[in-house]
């Protein structure tokens, strides 16, 4: 009953089913482009210091890394990116915030590979801990010794002082 209603070539709509079925762009999962973080410093620095870490990209065709792509969680730095091979430098001068669990992230679009795929972005870069600067702990524990002392003092001269009010001289 069906065919008696098609009326035509049936071979053209058959091949035009074909060319959209099999011209679907491919997608591929994921970036192409894979970035690898590795911390060149100590993970613990004063604040002052230096932080380097080193971004390495491994197939990619364009690099954009810039200073403006780099998120500091935490914490307050100079940025700068430097570049060397195929890898890219970020060094942080003059850290500050004193903490724990200070990182970067890496913004994406940061790297684009043949097929202009880009990088996705990095949250999960090495941790480092920020301590405060040595002059300042020197001066913090000299405070606190002359507090305590005080209150050593304090303490010793109220017991004296009432000591010496109970005592009973005989003549």
């Amino acid at each position: 009953m069906w065919r008696a209603r098609l009326k035509g070539n049936l071979f053209a709509p058959a091949v035009a089913l074909l060319i959209v079925c099999f011209s679907v762009p491919s997608v591929r999962a994921g970036a192409a482009v894979k970035m690898n973080t590795v911390m060149l410093t100590p993970n613990s620095v004063r604040e002052g210091d230096t932080v380097v870490y080193e971004v390495k990209y491994e197939e990619a065709e364009l690099v954009t890394l810039t200073e403006k792509d780099i998120i500091l969680m935490g914490f307050t730095a100079d940025i700068s990116v430097s570049e060397k091979e195929n890898k890219r430098i970020i060094t942080l001068n003059h850290v500050t915030g004193v903490g724990n669990d200070r990182y970067i992230r890496i913004k994406g679009n940061t790297a684009f590979d043949a097929e202009k795929s880009p990088a996705e972005n990095i949250t999960a870069t090495p941790h480092f801990s920020i301590k405060p600067q040595l002059f300042y702990v020197i001066i913090m524990y000299i405070i606190s010794g002359i507090i305590i002392a005080s209150l050593i003092f304090a303490v010793y001269y109220t017991y004296r002082k009432i000591n010496a009010s109970k005592s009973i001289y005989i003549d």
